[in-house]
């Protein structure tokens, strides 16, 4: 559904299943969340994924690294209320980073 990618913003455009699943999940957060509502509401996430940890499975979502500030204000509260939407699994936010090669000596 196009509605539940306004929340991810990849550069390849191609958005998973899982992905629309944590993208709607923030839709809904922000529309029912009156206190978290305007910091949400300009941020959005870059991904997100499923891994295992042990026996538990974890969602990591990975947010733009100049968004990270705007994450860690409304962190507790979007935590708790994704971890109820998701069945308890944990919820981690990772800045998503970019390495670049070291520049080239000429």
């Amino acid at each position: 559904s196009r509605v539940a990618t306004t929340k991810i913003h990849k550069p390849s455009g191609d958005v998973d299943k899982f992905e629309e699943t944590v993208s709607q999940a923030l839709l809904e957060i922000e529309s029912a969340k009156t206190d978290i509502r305007t910091t949400l509401r300009e941020l959005y996430t870059t991904g997100a994924k499923e891994v295992e940890v042990g026996a538990k499975k974890a969602i990591v979502v990975y947010v733009p690294v100049n968004q990270v500030r705007g994450y860690q204000k409304i962190q507790v509260n979007l935590v708790r209320e994704l971890e109820k939407k998701f069945s308890g699994k944990t919820v981690v936010f990772l800045g998503q980073r970019r390495i670049l090669p070291k520049p080239k000596k000429n």
